[in-house]
């Protein structure tokens, strides 16, 4: 009870000390603007867009709705526009060429594929699929199996750059990636729609992809008690793939054993809006299974002719918010969100003539949330949300390694946070100013304070031979914290006295654009790691010893050529440092550069090409463990998309023009020349 009592103590103080100073610092908003703002404005989404009706919105990059230009952190978006045009691609390529992003695959095995965000891990970002989070409660860090991602029902992918704890708590330290689906036909959202799609496409190693979905927009009576309008989306998806020998072995060989890769999907979404827009239900839901063959280890000798891993995944979430005006002097828009995350991974190694070994894994983890949000619109220029987030961790796993037996048995953990985020967007083009702040008690290390800061400003605005070019400075500083996993805490190697994780970054960077078409970015990151939970070969026990310091440089830049050609590049440097082993972090390259343009050559063939080079990197080798430098190495791609007609369409792709051999993983092969063609009808 005392623990609780300082912890009450801690949220009351805190909650008035940022309330004074957010509040204080823009006492300058009138009673009379607000006066205005309450007569005019009778939505959330009026507030949102009466100020930036042609902006496009991003969901949930900062817990709200927002308009592009009000986010002042580093954040990147991914469209459906550039994922429709891939014949095959999976969610780690999707995210490959995003800034200061690297992917570590080993080739189709579901479970080795890592995300470096400016050099920060998978076990330290934040994975959700529309706010869900898929990280898997029984896993080593708690990471998503991202490999079990088809993009056919994804309408977008947002990625917040940077420690993001003050928003989102704990496993956001190097960013949060928000993948966001298809909720219905959004063109015609207005009207009682119904379209259908189809995808079929094939390729080399016998790539399969099979899609389905079906969107319905339609209109209730309004004289009804629930009247209003409500969307509806179902998506069906396949992919199945023959696989990539090891490194060493010769990849047209038939004797090569390739690991094959086979998932199935389902994703549903139904959303529902009052007629005068002050009330919505949104509810999302997903299934997969996944089997992946895999090898006992990279390199030459650790094929496994029967090592396969099958993997389960169920989440579903439901939102329900509203506006309330008429018993508060401001707009206040409550909501209630609740969502759970279900993962259960088979492991079956059985012995063969290469490999006596006999081993069965079976684990089950799930993530249960609940959060309350208080979003107050003092102002169009001024917004508070302060929330209550409650989550549950589950977790059960037993393993028989040749006859010896290990349970994690049925563990659970329980976290309480409260937060309070507030964002000041000018209409007018001055500063920005965000500020929040976080605490969360852990059912058993206790209590973690995380804060965040950041804001941007203009400090150059002009025209350059009539063309107006403004230029903005942004920084950013925040804490952040990782809590130790239920394996981590309760396993045979667990250590129930470990500490949370702790991180402070600091970003400073400068915005530019030119007459609309041209824009770039430069930003300078810094992300210091301590008591980081590594596992201790001498007592066989997780500890809090490591610490790790990851910085860098990003350069972005966006060109609108011509009104058909359109030039993307991004360029990251990277310096990683393992502090306590002074060497460098594993499998982060120094320079990453990503280049790509898309030309409508005519009104029905577009054509892209993309170009990557990503330097040398650190690994060990697979068979003796010894530290060794992977070379570095450059992919061209080609796609084109062809529109047949109004409902059909063509997707050609070829990946690796030039038959580069390379790995991201020592000892694991990547994929050689490869050919892939697909076809879309829609109705």
């Amino acid at each position: 009870m005392r623990t609780y009592s300082n912890f009450l103590k801690k949220i009351i103080s805190q909650i008035f000390f940022i309330s004074i100073l957010t509040l204080g610092a823009f006492q300058k908003i009138s009673a009379s603007a607000i006066s205005t703002t309450n007569t005019d404005v009778t939505s959330v989404a009026d507030i949102e867009e009466s100020t930036y009706e042609l902006e496009p919105i991003l969901i949930q990059v900062e817990r709200i709705e927002l308009p592009i230009q009000n986010v002042a952190g580093a954040f990147t978006q991914i469209d459906s526009s550039d994922i429709s045009k891939a014949a095959h691609s999976s969610f780690s390529s999707v995210l490959a060429n995003s800034p200061s992003m690297q992917i570590s695959s080993t080739g189709s095995s579901a479970q080795q594929t890592s995300v470096y965000l400016r050099g920060i891990d998978s076990g330290h970002l934040l994975i959700l699929y529309d706010g869900v989070d898929l990280g898997d409660a029984s896993a080593i860090q708690r990471s998503a199996a991202i490999s079990n991602f088809g993009v056919d029902n994804i309408e977008r992918v947002e990625i917040l750059r940077g420690n993001q704890s003050a928003l989102y708590g704990a496993d956001a330290i190097g960013g949060v990636i928000n993948i966001i689906p298809k909720k219905g036909n959004e063109s015609k959202r207005n009207s009682s729609a119904i379209s259908s799609n189809i995808d079929v496409g094939y390729g080399s190693r016998e790539t399969m992809n099979l899609r389905a979905g079906i969107s319905k927009n339609g209109k209730i009576d309004a004289s009804s008690m629930v009247g209003g309008s409500y969307n509806t989306n179902i998506s069906i998806e396949r992919n199945s793939t023959q696989g990539i020998p090891l490194a060493g072995a010769k990849e047209k060989s038939k004797s090569a054993k390739r690991y094959g890769h086979e998932d199935e999907s389902l994703a549903l979404a139904f959303g529902y809006q009052r007629p005068n827009r002050d009330t919505s239900c949104e509810f999302s839901g997903r299934f997969s299974n996944a089997r992946t063959d895999i090898p006992r280890h990279g390199g030459v000798g650790g094929d496994d002719p029967n090592y396969q891993t099958k993997d389960k995944e169920y989440l579903a979430q439901i939102k329900v918010k509203t506006m309330l005006s008429a018993i508060f002097p401001f707009r206040l828009s409550p909501s209630i969100t609740l969502s759970q995350n279900q993962n259960k991974r088979k492991y079956h190694n059985l012995p063969d003539n290469s490999d006596k070994t006999n081993y069965a894994g079976d684990f089950s983890g799930k993530l249960s949330k609940i959060n309350q949000q208080n979003t107050l619109y003092l102002h169009k220029e001024h917004t508070l949300i302060a929330g209550f987030d409650f989550k549950r961790e589950n977790a059960n796993a037993s393993e028989n390694f040749d006859g010896v037996r290990s349970n994690l048995g049925q563990q659970h953990a329980d976290t309480t946070s409260v937060y309070l985020w507030e964002k000041y967007y000018p209409v007018k083009k001055t500063f920005s100013l965000n500020s929040g702040l976080r605490l969360d008690q852990h059912q058993f290390f206790g209590s973690a304070l995380t804060y965040k800061i950041e804001g941007r400003y203009p400090i150059w605005s002009t025209k350059i031979q009539t063309l107006p070019t403004e230029i903005s400075l942004r920084a950013a500083h925040g804490t952040g914290f990782k809590s130790p996993t239920l394996y981590q805490l309760f396993s045979n190697f667990g250590n129930r006295d470990l500490n949370p994780e702790r991180s402070k970054d600091y970003e400073i960077g400068i915005i530019g654009q030119v007459d609309g078409n041209h824009s770039g970015e430069l930003n300078f990151f810094q992300n210091d790691l301590r008591q980081l939970i590594e596992y201790e070969f001498t007592t066989n026990r997780y500890k809090n010893r490591g610490q790790a310091r990851t910085r860098g440089l990003e350069f972005v830049w966006q060109s609108h050529l011509t009104s058909t050609a359109t030039l993307s590049t991004n360029y990251t440097y990277l310096d990683t440092k393992d502090l306590e082993k002074a060497q460098k972090l594993l499998r982060r390259a120094t320079h990453k550069l990503s280049s790509k343009i898309d030309i409508m050559l005519t009104d029905k063939l577009i054509w892209v090409t993309e170009a990557n080079y990503i330097g040398n990197r650190d690994d060990l080798d697979p068979i003796t463990f010894t530290r060794i430098k992977l070379p570095a190495y450059y992919l061209f791609n080609l796609k084109f998309k062809y529109i047949i007609g109004p409902k059909i369409s063509t997707l050609l792709q070829l990946d690796n023009i030039f038959d580069k051999s390379y790995e991201e993983v020592a000892g694991y092969g990547a994929a050689g020349r490869s050919l892939y063609a697909a076809f879309n009808l829609k109705w």
